[in-house]
């Protein structure tokens, strides 16, 4: 873990917010490429990414902020410090989706061919965002005696303090599973999977998102067994992620057969 990569004084420069934006970087160069090949103007696939980060942090934040309120509650302001994390990953899907279709239908773009172009950018930057979590020490795991312990000031820290398993004059915390390196390389899996989709095995434009959905959701179903869970944020015996891979995969399924069908038809 190493929450602050540079600290020149009044101005920090969190290692999470960094790993955003070399996703975000890494995501619009890889699309731009991949609209070339679909005969799209890859400067609309700049001013996309202008829309997604702005819909996908708004979609993300507020996910966050109601599901754990009760850190927002006596300090509104910490609301507004999206660098220090707190951003679920499924509110950006649905805000960054949002924000994705209305740009589409602005510019004009075919939007299921927007869809597959950024299936594969989107599953390598969500890679690249969770090393943002490792180093920021948030989305761990569960314990483990053979994880990894976080130092002291980290949020597994702090949380193990509040559970009473440490002590104050713990210098770091009880060993946890490091999910965040796993979900980072389970989705650079994904992101070739998908590249691989797109350029051999496209059935119909929009296919490759909808394999993304459904690759993903299994994904986030499976790591969130692993992953540290407060009792706020369960439903049952299934994290609320969990509830919403299932209508996620459920959903792109659907949208999957309902295409291969329409297709057969014709």
């Amino acid at each position: 873990m190493h929450r602050v990569l540079l600290d020149l004084g009044p101005i920090k420069i969190y290692s999470y917010g960094a790993m955003q934006v070399v996703a975000l970087i890494v995501g619009i160069l890889w699309a731009k490429w991949m609209a070339k090949r679909e005969d799209i103007d890859p400067e609309k696939v700049v001013d996309l990414g202008i829309w997604l980060i702005i819909g996908g942090i708004i979609g993300a934040r507020l996910w966050y902020i109601v599901e754990f309120w009760e850190q927002f509650s006596d300090n509104l302001w910490e609301v507004f410090a999206v660098w220090r994390g707190g951003l679920v990953l499924y509110g950006g899907l649905i805000g960054g989706t949002i924000a994705g279709v209305i740009f589409a239908k602005r510019s004009k773009v075919p939007l299921k061919k927007l869809m597959d172009i950024c299936a594969p950018p989107l599953a390598l930057g969500i890679g690249i965002g969770r090393i943002g979590c490792f180093l920021n020490g948030c989305c761990y795991g569960k314990l483990s005696p053979h994880g990894l312990c976080f130092p002291k000031g980290s949020p597994v820290y702090y949380q193990q303090l509040a559970d009473h398993l440490i002590g104050r004059s713990d210098p770091v915390s009880l060993p946890v599973i490091p999910t965040q390196l796993i979900s980072s390389l389970d989705c650079a899996i994904i992101a070739l999977v998908l590249f691989v989709v797109w350029r051999r095995f496209r059935i119909y434009e929009g296919f490759v998102f909808y394999v993304f959905m459904v690759l993903y959701a299994i994904h986030r179903f499976l790591i969130e067994f692993l992953r540290y869970h407060p009792e706020s944020s369960m439903v049952g015996p299934l994290s609320i992620a969990q509830v919403m891979s299932i209508f996620l995969f459920v959903g792109a399924l659907g949208f999957i057969l309902v295409g291969i069908l329409k297709r057969r038809e014709q």
